[in-house]
């Protein structure tokens, strides 16, 4: 039996997310590894393209490294919620 990554579903179920968000949360798992949460995402989006949340920021990119870097304000699962990431 062969694999064709080609017919591979593209997406996770919702319950399979749910499971995965629940692990991470539960075991303390940083989903950014070594790196900071925007320095993490800055890899897989334009973090400049994307809305802010607080207003005295342009971009996500801004709103991000406040809340993430000099503040900690967020919780540490805060990315499988935000619905710039969902």
């Amino acid at each position: 039996m062969t694999y064709d990554a080609e017919e591979a579903p593209k997406e996770i179920s919702e319950v399979t997310r749910r499971t995965i968000v629940d692990h991470f949360s539960i075991v303390k798992v940083s989903w950014a590894g070594r790196l900071q949460d925007d320095e993490f995402l800055a890899r897989i989006y334009d973090l400049s393209k994307l809305p802010s949340f607080d207003r005295r920021y342009q971009d996500a990119a801004g709103d991000i490294y406040q809340h993430c870097v000099r503040n900690s304000d967020w919780d540490s699962d805060w990315v499988f919620y935000d619905r710039r990431f969902i």
